[in-house]
């Protein structure tokens, strides 16, 4: 049986920090432009802070569950579908203007 190190930093470390930084350069991009944009689809101030709070919001939400996973598990999968998730998210959110609805904004 082999010894593990406990002063070496763990594998995944890396890639968690990596996947933070995205997650905050992501925010960053879409907070200085959420208030015109929602503003063109017809969204109240009351909306946009809907908007913007359903980011941290859904980050609480689905900590836990993958935490979990990733637990139970290996790192890539959770990992890989939380990317899929953000991604699919992300296009959602730019696409709402296209959609011809605010609501999509929201998700």
């Amino acid at each position: 049986m082999a010894i593990r190190d406990e002063s070496s930093i763990p594998r995944g470390l890396p890639w968690i920090l990596f996947a933070n930084l995205a997650i905050a350069i992501d925010y960053s991009m879409i907070m200085p432009t959420g208030f015109e944009y929602v503003g063109k689809l017809h969204g109240s101030q009351l909306f946009y802070g809907a908007t913007t709070a359903a980011f941290p919001i859904g980050r609480i939400v689905f900590l836990m569950p993958f935490g979990a996973w990733s637990d139970r598990q290996n790192f890539a999968g959770p990992f890989a579908t939380a990317n899929a998730i953000g991604m699919m998210g992300g296009l959602v959110y730019g696409m709402a203007s296209m959609l011809g609805s605010k609501w999509w904004a929201l998700l």
